[in-house]
This record gives structure tokens, C-alpha cells and sequence, in this order.
């Protein structure tokens, strides 16, 4: 499965790429994911609960959108 993280909203709102510590918000085939910690440990956790959420054995695309 391929796993793509989407900044572009986020860019545009703070103008700048996500990074530091905080609550970090996902989006994901019409799923929300939340998370607290550095961005790295969030993404880390958003592509965890991706793959749980897959269908066993897809191997398809997935878009996460980064909040803002």
C-alpha cells in the first residue's frame, strides 16, 4: 500500500510545512486521526491506523491530508 501525506492545506493556512510538537489532525478516505506528539511521531501513528483501517491485502493509493 502506498501512503501519501498531503500538506498542501496546511502550507496554505500557516505558510510554512508542518513540523514541532502538538496535536497533529489527519484526513483519510472519509476517516479523522488525531494525534499528539512531534509531526514525525503523528505520521508515524496516521500510517499505522491506515493500514489497520485497509482492507486485508489492498495494495492500492491512499491520500492522508494533513489538518490545519
Amino acid at each position: 500500500m502506498t501512503i501519501e501525506f498531503s500538506t498542501r492545506d496546511y502550507r496554505w493556512s500557516y505558510g510554512k510545512e508542518p513540523r514541532g510538537r502538538g496535536w497533529w489532525w489527519f484526513f483519510f478516505e472519509g476517516y479523522e486521526f488525531c494525534a499528539c506528539g512531534t509531526y514525525t511521531e503523528a505520521k508515524r501513528a496516521c500510517v499505522k491506523r491506515v493500514r489497520e483501517l485497509a482492507p486485508v491485502g489492498y495494495e492500492g493509493h491512499v491520500t492522508v491530508k494533513v489538518g490545519t
